[in-house]
């Protein structure tokens, strides 16, 4: 998940298949299912930072999660 300008930097940039390294922090979270009754748990990558990896000239620097 990347949230605020970081979100709106990672749409404009990246496209399916793009290469990135993404830092941040895993956060787990559960939630009980309506249909059939089950705890289910969730991972999920919060990003702080996207970098692209991609080769391609003109390419967009580092995100930052405080942009």
């Amino acid at each position: 998940m990347a949230w605020r300008g970081l979100a709106e930097l990672a749409r404009a940039y990246l496209r399916r298949g793009s290469l990135v390294c993404v830092e941040g922090e895993l956060k787990t979270r559960h939630y009980d299912d309506p249909a059939t009754g089950q705890r289910r748990y969730v991972t999920e990558v919060v990003a702080e930072q996207i970098l692209l990896l991609d080769k391609k000239t003109g390419a967009a620097p580092p995100f930052a999660a405080d942009q």
